[in-house]
């Protein structure tokens, strides 16, 4: 785990941890995404859970592929996200194939809509959430843009949300604002950390 990062701003933390993960080697990202994957395959939540919200990843980020194509063969519900750059919102959809995504905003898979209707968003129940970062109390470093803020806002309860990481994405604390988030645990290639 990285050690506490003082007085740095989120700007700066953001481009030095998008340079680290950038400059990860892709045999390293596989084999550390499968690590991470068979924690979360073996979780109890994730077991437990009929519906869950997932992430496709870009530039380097975990890869969950082997998790969705798992939740797909367990008959789980995957939900996805589609971002809408105009108000900054995330409105998740259900897919069942990796047909129903093309590329969208911000260059990440999305979901083809067409005449699709937005998943109920009080049926998921488990969300696994990417980030730059993330500290010891769960809270994360995003991109900037505030669209899992936002998404979480929408909630009288939240789901269960893991965090998805690098161990070298771990920091003791990360400064954060008063509509952040933080998530119930975070998975890396080590192991899973409640916290």
């Amino acid at each position: 785990m990285e050690g506490r990062m003082g007085k740095q701003t989120k700007e700066s933390l953001r481009r030095f941890f998008t340079e680290k993960r950038n400059q990860l080697d892709p045999k390293i990202v596989r084999n550390t995404s499968a690590k991470i994957v068979q924690h979360l395959l073996h979780h109890p939540i994730y077991q437990n859970s009929n519906t869950l919200m997932v992430y496709l990843s870009f530039r380097n980020e975990v890869d969950l592929t082997l998790l969705i194509e798992n939740a797909w063969q367990q008959r789980k519900k995957v939900i996805v996200p589609k971002t809408n750059p105009t108000n900054k919102q995330m409105v998740p959809y259900f897919i069942q194939s990796w047909n129903e995504l093309e590329e969208g905003n911000y260059g990440i898979l999305e979901p083809l809509i067409c005449d699709k209707n937005p998943f109920p968003i009080d049926q998921i129940e488990l969300v696994l959430v990417p980030g730059l970062a993330f500290d010891q109390e769960g809270y994360r470093l995003g991109y900037g843009g505030g669209y899992y803020d936002r998404f979480f806002d929408r909630y009288r309860k939240l789901p269960y949300l893991i965090g998805v990481a690098y161990d070298f994405q771990l920091v003791q604390h990360l400064p954060r604002d008063d509509h952040d988030y933080s998530v119930n645990e975070i998975c890396t290639e080590k192991g899973c950390i409640k916290l």
